[in-house]
């Protein structure tokens, strides 16, 4: 035999084996851990696995939903801050790219002295930005809106990748995004110490 009730959380039918009565079990919509009664409640229709909490074998039943059969959608909560930390670590990472290739593009067209210091180089790089920027050339204006793009993704990218670690769900997801977010910042540091 077994026993049918409504999860006290989300409302959503669950059926056990007679093992599980007045036992804790995890309700496999929203997976909060619920105490079944004694006896059955309710009327489920079709049963679906679900795992057990309070030790012993994992084989409690579940009841579909009226509304239909689980997806993983409603089986498993996601981990948004993990995908979130993927997407905006992903974004900075190709904005500072993109940027790089504008600024690396332009640069190469400008003429340097041979014979200059690398701090000389430095400084005409720089007036030559300046320059072009008082010409008002457009493409000064993207590379500014690349790099405040990038600038404020990184962070948020990083705040959300220390966040979605902490999560067991998509975890992968957070060190990626962590990932992500490290490689602009080894290139800066990089291009520092040359």
């Amino acid at each position: 035999m077994s026993i049918q009730f409504l999860c006290v959380s989300c409302r959503q039918p669950i059926e056990i084996d007679d093992q599980w009565a007045m036992k804790v079990v995890e309700c496999p919509y929203c997976h909060e851990q619920v105490t079944a009664p004694a006896s059955s409640t309710y009327q489920p229709g079709e049963p679906l696995v679900a795992r057990g909490v309070a030790g012993g074998p994992p084989s409690a039943v579940m009841s579909a939903p009226a509304a239909g059969p689980m997806t993983p959608e409603r089986t498993r909560s996601g981990n948004a801050v993990a995908v979130a930390s993927l997407v905006l670590s992903g974004l900075s990472l190709l904005l500072f790219v993109v940027f790089m290739g504008l600024m690396g593009a332009k640069l190469s067209s400008m003429k340097m002295s041979p014979s200059a210091t690398p701090e000389q180089q430095v400084q005409d790089a720089q007036q030559f930005v300046l320059d072009a920027a008082e010409k008002g050339e457009p493409w000064v204006f993207t590379a500014i809106f690349l790099m405040i793009g990038a600038l404020a993704c990184w962070p948020a990218g990083v705040i959300c990748g220390l966040i979605g670690v902490s999560k067991p769900v998509r975890r992968g997801y957070a060190i990626t995004g962590l990932v992500a977010a490290a490689i602009p910042l080894a290139i800066v540091l990089a291009a520092m110490l040359v």
